[in-house]
């Protein structure tokens, strides 16, 4: 008869979790909500020290309460770290909670630490473990994910020794819960607000619990609702429930250790550390460089001056490695590709781009760009992006007068759509050249003097010979008498790299007849075509016209013609270049 009860009680036992668990699945629901029900923060380390009793709680799970709340914390009774460097915080009305994630690599699924404010305004804690990895969050909508998911309780016992034995209970818990679909508020550009989403549990019934002090849970076998202080009843969330939000782990451990050796061969101060540690691919990125230049003093200079700029500048993301290898600190993050995306908007446009500038930076002489005219490298801000240049310009340059530093080089969709591979390179070269002629007009303090020139300094060279760039007498006549012998050394360093062997050999077939149409074929010349490649876009200033001649505004007409031998060499190395060099970029 025992034998039969006992048997009966474990086949009812599992006949209510199949229900409880079906009737979970059915009460899953996903809201995407517009009007800030809920309020989500990210938390930084010192901003979650605010809170004592937070602290309290993750010294607790170290064993050891005297101790200020550290970067991460093992958990060796579950069988891993907690992250406690970084928080998601999530607040409505008097109620709050803190959700902490855990080291883990990217493949595993998402595992998290919560303390969730009970009535009592203490705090509750709790392990959540999703089924789904950070990949996998990113990348799915969120009605793709109302899967089950695993909450487990955590007693922390606040009262005993820092030896006593953090125990689990719980082993399954069965819940109804949602996910919200949250706007943050925080914008990331038009039509780009950020969402996120707030998980909640409410009802929750707990299947073979087991018996923990302060627990209201009978032994064995058996289902109970959870009643342990505060952790349901009447809580500050929304009717009685508790709200977290998938926070996955934002390092592993082997990018744990890459963050350390940054730290450590940078020599980081507060300020720096905490950029690191809260911005891990430009820590993986130095990581990557430092190494690769064996931890010379060059690189460690670099890099610390490179993350100064990121923090005196929010939003700015450098690429340490193109960075390197230019005369300026590079923002790629608006033309990088996406790598799931092949539908966003200039995606193409984008990889192209991409391919040509990781040529260019292979030049030597792109990165001492300024030096041979300056005497000096100032490294400008510069942020690339890719869009429709009004007035069939090839480009445009953008400088943020409260700060020269910053600038902002847009590259026309119709030369990356259309145009040739070193065209397009020309481009660039010629747009970051307006970059540092803005920077000195903004600010004369910054820069060096131009030894060619009896070491006159660059703003009275301006001044003087150029009528401070105003009309008639601008930064393309500075380019023109400055500026044409580093361009041509730089088209010619990349050129074997944008142009594979079977177009040049088709570019030296070609015969070139100047002064005249009529005059005998020579054979093309790439030292020529640098030269007159670099002086398109130079066609608008007065010693182009003074020299050579002037063109229509589109610079395909001929006006007049001071100089025939150059107006012709002139249109027939563009006009052939446009027409045979290839317009594929091989990466």
């Amino acid at each position: 008869m025992k034998t039969f009860l006992r048997n009966f009680r474990f086949l009812s036992l599992i006949i209510l979790l199949l229900i409880l668990s079906n009737c979970q699945v059915e009460e899953n629901s996903v809201i995407k909500n517009t009007s800030l029900k809920y309020n989500i923060k990210n938390l930084t380390q010192n901003e979650i020290a605010t809170n004592l009793k937070i602290v309290e709680n993750i010294n607790a799970l170290s064993k050891n309460k005297n101790n200020a709340i550290g970067k991460t914390i093992p958990y060796n009774e579950l069988g891993f770290t907690i992250r406690t460097d970084f928080a998601k915080y999530i607040e409505k009305g008097e109620y709050n909670s803190y959700t902490f994630s855990t080291v883990q690599k990217y493949s595993e699924n998402i595992k998290n630490v919560l303390f969730s404010k009970n009535e009592n305004g203490e705090y509750d804690a709790f392990l959540v473990e999703y089924n789904y990895n950070k990949q996998e969050l990113l990348n799915s909508s969120p009605d793709k994910l109302i899967e089950k998911t695993k909450i487990t309780p955590i007693n922390i016992n606040l009262k005993k020794s820092s030896t006593a034995k953090i125990k689990i209970m719980a082993p399954i818990w069965v819940c109804k819960y949602e996910y919200e679909y949250i706007d943050t508020g925080d914008l990331r550009g038009s039509g780009n607000e950020q969402y996120e989403w707030v998980l909640k549990f409410s009802e929750c019934v707990v299947i073979n619990a087991d018996v923990i002090e302060s627990s209201n849970t009978t032994s064995g076998s058996g289902t109970t609702t959870y009643t342990t202080s505060g952790s349901f009843t009447n809580s500050g969330g929304s009717g009685g429930s508790i709200a977290t939000t998938p926070t996955p782990s934002m390092y592993d451990d082997d990018e744990l250790v890459k963050i350390s050796v940054v730290k450590t061969k940078l020599n980081t101060g507060g300020q720096q550390s905490r950029f690191l540690d809260q911005n891990g691919q430009i820590a993986f990125e130095v990581y990557d460089y430092i190494t690769n230049e064996m931890f010379s003093s060059e690189s460690i200079t670099f890099s610390k001056e490179i993350i100064n700029q990121m923090i005196l500048n929010p939003g700015l993301y450098f690429n340490i490695n193109s960075s390197s290898k230019s005369p300026s600190n590079i923002d790629l993050s608006k033309v990088t590709p996406s790598p799931i995306d092949p539908s966003e908007t200039n995606h193409d446009l984008k990889i192209k781009f991409k391919c040509i500038f990781d040529k260019l930076i292979q030049s030597p002489k792109f990165k001492e760009l300024f030096l041979d005219m300056f005497g000096e490298n100032k490294r400008l801000n510069v942020i690339f992006d890719i869009a429709n240049v009004e007035n069939n310009r090839s480009g445009k340059t953008v400088t943020n007068q409260t700060n020269p530093l910053n600038n902002t080089i847009t590259i026309d969709t119709d030369i990356l759509a259309s145009g040739d591979n070193m065209s397009i390179v020309k481009t660039i070269i010629h747009e970051c050249i307006h970059a540092y002629l803005n920077l000195k007009l903004c600010d004369p303090s910054i820069g060096m003097s131009i030894p060619t020139l009896a070491n006159m300094d660059v703003y009275s060279c301006i001044n003087e010979y150029y009528n401070d760039f105003s009309s008639g007498q601008n930064q393309h006549n500075f380019i023109y008498n400055m500026m044409l012998p580093t361009m041509e050394t730089i088209l010619s360093q990349v050129k074997d790299l944008l142009v594979d062997p079977t177009n040049n050999a088709a570019m030296l077939d070609l015969n070139m007849r100047i002064p005249f149409d009529t005059s005998p074929a020579t054979p093309f010349n790439w030292n020529d075509y640098y030269h007159n490649l670099s002086l398109s876009g130079l066609q608008d200033c007065s010693f182009f016209k003074s020299e050579i001649g002037t063109l229509n505004e589109n610079g395909t007409v001929i006006i007049t013609t001071i100089d025939q031998t150059k107006m012709q060499s002139y249109n027939q190395y563009n006009t052939r270049g446009k027409a045979n060099i290839t317009h594929n970029c091989n990466p």
